[in-house]
């Protein structure tokens, strides 16, 4: 979201507004820093609740409020907010949503960066597997999975049960329950 204001803001000054109530919502974030485990869990969801949704609210009341020429950067940029709105206010409720999904996005580059890589291999076919493994690879590592361990369980299920798909977060559920203790 803070994207499309700073993008807006050469031809739009209004929009420096917004910018600097978003990088208010990082100033909160940043104050626990220091903590760690349960007690970076807890501080934050105070944060989030005492100073974050204060500052959320002006942002939405300050959204609804703008008055921009259609086809602006400016209501672009307001609508996209608006439009993702529900999506943008879920970290304030929940302390294991990040802020941003900066580091979601980094890691979904390697395999990106990959499939750019085979654009000019001899085999189309050959492409599109390297490109579904990069894809496979990095999906089990986000779901902090050994990328080996799941394509070969993955692997093992397909030659058993052709056409059975065996997913990153499925498999990671999986050992969760194989793994938790036994109730008690």
């Amino acid at each position: 979201m803070r994207r499309g204001f700073i993008e807006a803001e050469p031809s739009f000054p209004e929009a420096k507004e917004i910018v600097t109530l978003i990088d208010a919502l990082f100033v909160i974030e940043h104050k626990v820093d220091e903590l760690a485990g349960d007690a970076r869990v807890k501080r934050l969801a105070q944060l989030r609740r005492d100073e974050s949704l204060p500052v959320l609210t002006r942002i939405q009341a300050w959204l609804r409020a703008c008055k921009a020429l259609p086809g602006s950067r400016l209501h672009g940029a307001v609508q996209y907010a608006l439009n993702q709105w529900d999506g943008l206010e879920v970290f304030v409720t929940e302390p294991s949503v990040p802020l941003t999904n900066n580091a979601a996005e980094r890691k979904l580059r390697t395999p990106v960066l990959g499939r750019k890589t085979h654009y000019g291999s001899r085999s189309e076919r050959g492409t599109k597997v390297a490109a579904i493994f990069y894809t496979l690879v990095e999906n089990a590592r986000m779901c902090g999975l050994d990328p080996v361990e799941y394509l070969t369980a993955a692997t093992e299920r397909a030659i058993l049960a052709p056409g059975t798909v065996t997913l990153p977060r499925d498999y990671a559920a999986e050992l969760a329950k194989a793994t938790a203790p036994p109730p008690t």
